[in-house]
């Protein structure tokens, strides 16, 4: 699903290193990413009856490296999703919508992530309405969002060196910070579900190592 792509792509990127690699890959890459999300709902509790609905907004800004060069690219992302509870737990009508822009070279006027993770800010410019599964509630066809990430928390750092079955070494480093955020729209407007669920501003890094020969 489209929710799925957006939601991890850090992680995929992740992944992507740290599976078996082609004895063509350049003996040294890179990725770095930062990035700012909030995720609204309508219940902690998504099993309950009756509705329930999520609304996520992201700004990504990530830098890959390879053989010498570099690629930069940055994304803002609103991301709907819903569905309704019967009383014998099924699912009724799961929707998922929402909009979305990418630019590669990276757009600098798109938003920005503070280095040290302490503030993060997106202006994304006219979003287009895309309806990933319906059926899908009716949303305004364009928007604009604004959205300003401070951090309110301490840092928290997370390293690894996973290792993969050619002998590559991937060194990993994530760190996260919680904020809070103030969201405006343009033109129109969307419901934000009233139950913060999570709000953060976070960076990776991924060096992956050629084994030596």
């Amino acid at each position: 699903m489209r929710r799925v792509v957006a939601t991890v792509l850090p992680l995929i990127l992740v992944l992507a290193f740290a599976a078996p690699v082609a004895a063509s890959r350049p003996d040294r890459t890179s990725y770095q990413s930062y990035w700012a999300d909030t995720t609204h709902a309508t219940s902690l509790e998504p099993f309950a009856l009756g509705s329930y609905q999520t609304l996520t907004i992201r700004f990504a800004s990530s830098v890959n490296r390879s053989a010498g060069e570099s690629t930069t690219t940055n994304f803002v992302d609103i991301f709907a999703m819903g569905w309704e509870n019967d009383t014998t737990g099924v699912f009724n009508n799961p929707w998922e919508a929402g909009y979305f822009f990418a630019s590669t070279p990276a757009d600098p006027t798109l938003g920005g992530v503070d280095p040290s993770l302490a503030d993060a800010w997106v202006d994304s410019g006219p979003l287009t309405f895309v309806c990933y599964q319906g059926p899908c509630p009716s949303m305004p066809l364009q928007i604009s969002v604004s959205a300003r990430w401070v951090a309110d928390g301490a840092q928290t750092v997370i390293t690894a060196q996973p290792v993969d079955d050619i002998g590559a070494v991937s060194s990993l480093i994530n760190r996260a910070r919680p904020a809070s955020v103030s969201i405006e729209f343009t033109g129109v407007s969307l419901d934000v579900p009233p139950i913060v669920v999570s709000s953060s501003i976070s960076f990776q890094e991924q060096v992956y190592r050629a084994p030596s020969h």
